[in-house]
């Protein structure tokens, strides 16, 4: 029996923009969390949906078990999303959920929320439940949860959990000893409570993945204090790692890991149905997560696809064969790339906000195009399908997110080196860290100052100089991967890091030695490049070419001035560093060969300080 559809139409006026709502607005796994839905049972996809983005989804409510095939979710941002939902078992046939945010039509700022629900039963339970549950209850419910949205966007409440946070017997006074610990060891006092307020008062969804960089911005931090904080909190017991690794398509956390040697760089993405090798730079994401001696973490989700699971992903929509569809696009000036799932390759488009046009762009049968289409900030996208099959198409941002923690970052910080010498691959397995700085240093003429002033004392000078280098590493963001003898290797995130510090290093050096008999000169290396990471000698160590090109540089120098390579020089940061202290720095070009590279020529360049 075909019952009738229900069909509701809710609005709310707002006083947050779309922009500013729309991140709580389409977060749906918070939304159905708030609303009270039970978490979701991720079922195993049936056949026809392995090569698509559907998800075949169960939970349990008021005794009667639900079960449906859910439609990828549709969006425009910040302007609209949509679902559909098609059950096999529950009261429930079929829904369909579309939201959109506009202007509001009273000329005020701020948004209206239009909401709108079409819902069919399968049975008389539905029939009855849907016009009290859906039309009265949901209503209603749904109205309160925008409107603390909108306080919060406004600073006008704090995010307060729907559900009391449980802690493990004797977590709270655990909690508190830890916190006291933490704070006697002359830690930043204003983050550390920061950091218990929110194990102390969060829900399980908000604190089962913590990332620092996002609590730097809320907290009105800086990132490297906060990050900081939390791998100390690591250390005194409080909080736990969790390595994500993340999938380059979709970007979602495929796996979690609660060491680093338990990482393997080969995984599956269900989602996308690709294979691909985990890099430190862009698939591994540290994040964190309350210790569960302190307070166990429930893992569950109440949605698994909504817009802000992806929230590179500008739009989605799913196409049929042949069909055409017009949307309405606010994008922010960058590089996206326009895909349709499962398929390679994909459209490049430059959203500028120089060009004022509508751009139409099909998908046929022998793909995408070379060409590279040139977008504004606000208009029209037409899609056409042109293919015998349905497709996804998804616009994405190229720019990965700087709020993710990589463990190319974190693990070139001497914090952690310090903290977590034990986190490390396993034993056999390299993974690429992408791009990092690398410096190599060693003490000129060291051999001829332990002949003359003696073992003893020439070592303690050494020891001294490690303190100056390290301490120089720190302050710039760098990390010191070994000290082979009286040398050092260390990486930095950027070269103008590396170089400010090593100018420094050298400067305090030949300072605080020149007037005790035996100057100490710092000779220096610089290159930046591809490494992979790899375990010896139990400690996270880098190899590559980029490496062996940086021990080669080092022996250029004669401690007076730095030796840095082609890719290094030609850093923007770094031209700009060369361009504002031109008065006090001199670079001269240099034309040589090093063994081992087949005789190749490179461009490498002294870096003296006047």
């Amino acid at each position: 029996m075909n019952y009738p559809i229900f069909h509701y139409d809710w609005s709310w006026d707002l006083q947050a923009s779309p922009t500013d709502i729309w991140p709580l607005v389409a977060d749906t796994n918070r939304f159905n969390h708030d609303t009270g839905l039970p978490w979701l049972e991720v079922l195993k996809q049936k056949e026809q949906d392995e090569t698509s983005a559907r998800h075949h989804l169960r939970f349990k409510r008021f005794g009667v078990i639900v079960e449906w095939v859910e439609e990828p979710f549709e969006w425009s941002r910040p302007k609209s999303f949509s679902v559909l939902r098609r059950y096999s078992r529950g009261p429930v046939k079929e829904m369909r959920v579309a939201v959109k945010l506009s202007t509001r039509p009273d000329g005020q700022p701020g948004t209206r929320l239009s909401y709108n629900v079409w819902v069919q039963p399968s049975n008389l339970l539905g029939l009855i439940a849907i016009p009290l549950q859906i039309g009265m209850i949901s209503k209603h419910q749904f109205g309160k949860i925008f409107y603390r949205y909108d306080r919060i966007i406004s600073n006008k409440i704090s995010e307060v959990p729907s559900i009391k946070p449980q802690f493990t017997p004797g977590g709270k006074e655990r909690l508190k000893s830890l916190i006291h610990k933490l704070v006697k060891q002359n830690l930043d006092k204003e983050l550390i409570l920061l950091l218990s307020e929110l194990i102390n008062e969060s829900d399980d969804l908000k604190v089962s993945r913590i990332r620092p960089f996002e609590l730097a911005g809320k907290w009105e931090k800086e990132r490297k204090d906060v990050l900081a904080t939390c791998l100390e909190a690591v250390r005194a017991g409080l909080l736990e790692f969790q390595w994500d690794l993340l999938c380059p398509l979709c970007r979602g956390a495929k796996e979690s890991f609660t060491h680093l040697n338990d990482v393997h760089p080969a995984v599956h993405c269900d989602v996308c149905n690709i294979d691909f090798n985990a890099n430190f730079e862009r698939s591994v994401e540290l994040t964190f997560c309350p210790s569960r001696s302190v307070r166990p973490v429930r893992k569950t989700e109440f949605c698994v696809a909504g817009p802000q699971v992806t929230p590179h992903i500008a739009a989605q929509q799913q196409l049929e064969p042949g069909e055409t569809r017009k949307i309405n696009l606010n994008l922010e000036t960058g590089s996206y790339r326009l895909r349709a799932l499962k398929n390679s390759g994909g459209q490049f488009i430059r959203v500028s906000e120089d060009t004022n046009s509508e751009l139409s762009i099909e998908y046929g049968e022998r793909g995408w195009t070379n060409e590279e289409f040139l977008f504004p900030i606000e208009s029209s996208l037409i899609l056409k399908n042109g293919t015998k099959n349905e497709q996804l198409f998804i616009l994405e941002r190229m720019e990965w997110s700087d709020k993710a923690v990589t463990a190319a970052e974190v693990t070139s910080m001497q914090v952690f080196r310090d903290l977590f010498s034990s986190e490390a691959l396993r034993p056999g397995e390299n993974i690429s860290v992408g791009s990092l700085t690398i410096v190599f240093t060693d003490l000129r003429d060291s051999t001829r100052m332990y002949r003359s002033v003696g073992d003893a004392p020439a070592f303690g000078k050494v020891m001294d100089h490690f303190d100056i280098v390290k301490k120089e590493i720190v302050t710039e963001d760098g990390s010191i991967v070994k000290t082979i003898g009286d040398a050092v290797m260390a990486t930095f995130p950027t070269p103008d890091n590396a170089l400010r510090a090593m100018i420094k290093a050298q400067e305090v050096l030949i300072k605080t030695t020149f007037n005790k008999g035996h100057p100490l000169y710092l000779k220096v290396g610089l290159h930046h490049g591809a490494c992979i990471a790899v375990t010896q000698n139990e400690r996270l160590d880098y190899f590559g070419t980029a490496v062996n090109l940086a021990a080669r540089l080092v022996n250029f120098s004669t401690g007076v001035e730095i030796i840095i390579s082609n890719d290094v020089y030609n850093d923007p940061a770094l031209q700009d560093f060369f361009l504002e202290n031109r008065d006090l720095i001199s670079t001269e070009q240099i034309e040589t060969e090093f063994k081992g590279f087949d005789d190749e020529q490179f461009v490498v360049w002294k870096i003296v300080k006047r």
